[in-house]
């Protein structure tokens, strides 16, 4: 149950999303509106007048009730086996958990190809299911959050500068940044790089290691940065030093006889990282692997 406005209340309770409003007169709620959903409702949240809801086996669904009238506004994609989400305030922008351990972020653009679905801007693949995520103010008051480059952030009150959490089915706390495009191509290329090396993923499969350089964004899965993967570069044993390396290492392809990756030379891969990292901080930069190492290291600063 969630109150919309000061007069009404929605409740959820099984296929039913009921719409209740207080008469004052009669000093009691009368039913206004009912929808009913097609498989039952694990969790809900209203932001005036739309209602979000988790279903079983249908993701989100986002409702708008109109006067007396409930209608469906937009809905995910595909079918889900929903557990939670979170709506991200003064955006079109819906985070999505599932039982699958997928995080999804949809997506309603102000003209949508199909008249009720959302876009997927991207997907998540995580080691447990999410059972909820939510904004948390969890930082120190003498550390607070940095303001770096090509990190988002939504709405005009005070969860503009808090994290976003997530509460796993195994107990864990995971932490959630929504960046930007230049921020993932510079990010996502560094990853790339570090799957293919033996000291930095040393039981990475070999399948992964035969991914391009260059961020690909054909699949929304592919607009995952792992921020578990870019802090091993932050370990002293590894440091700028290690990113150095990978960027100036020769490919192994020559000698495997595998296909060689995009900017199979370190020439060629240190000018697209420069030209990445020089998008994101949106000057030339001097020295573009300590720029990088200290982005690193303020966006994957521990919050607890």
């Amino acid at each position: 149950m969630a109150d919309q406005g000061c007069s009404s209340l929605v409740s959820c309770s099984g296929l039913e999303i009921r719409v209740r409003r207080l008469n004052i007169e009669a000093k009691r709620f009368e039913n206004v509106s009912t929808y009913e959903l097609r498989s039952p409702s694990t969790y809900m949240t209203v932001k005036e007048p739309f209602i979000h809801v988790t279903t079983v086996d249908d993701s989100v669904i986002t409702l708008k009730l109109e006067g007396d009238k409930i209608f469906p506004y937009f809905s995910d994609q595909a079918a889900r086996s929903g557990q939670s989400h979170l709506a991200l305030p003064g955006s079109s922008i819906i985070l999505a958990t599932d039982k699958e351990t997928s995080v999804v972020g949809l997506w309603n653009p102000p003209k949508r190809r199909n008249r009720y679905s959302a876009d997927v801007m991207f997907e998540v693949e995580l080691p447990v299911s999410m059972i909820r995520l939510r904004f948390a103010a969890v930082r120190p008051i003498w550390q607070p959050r940095a303001k770096l480059p090509g990190v988002l952030r939504y709405g005009t009150d005070r969860r503009k500068d808090q994290d976003i959490l997530g509460n796993g089915v195994d107990g864990s706390l995971r932490q959630f940044t929504l960046i930007s495009e230049a921020a993932w191509r510079l990010l996502r290329f560094v990853q790339n790089l570090c799957t293919r090396s033996d000291k930095v993923c040393p039981y990475g499969d070999r399948l992964n290691r035969r991914n391009h350089i260059e961020p690909r964004a054909e699949l929304p899965r592919f607009k995952h940065v792992n921020g578990d993967i870019l802090a091993r570069l932050l370990e002293p044993r590894l440091g700028a030093s290690m990113l150095r390396e990978l960027l100036r290492a020769e490919s192994s392809s020559r000698s495997s006889g595998e296909a060689a990756p995009d900017f199979d030379t370190p020439v060629a891969r240190y000018e697209r990282f420069g030209a990445l990292a020089d998008d994101l901080f949106g000057a030339p930069s001097k020295d573009p692997v300590a720029d990088t190492m200290d982005y690193l290291g303020k966006l994957l600063e521990p919050i607890f």
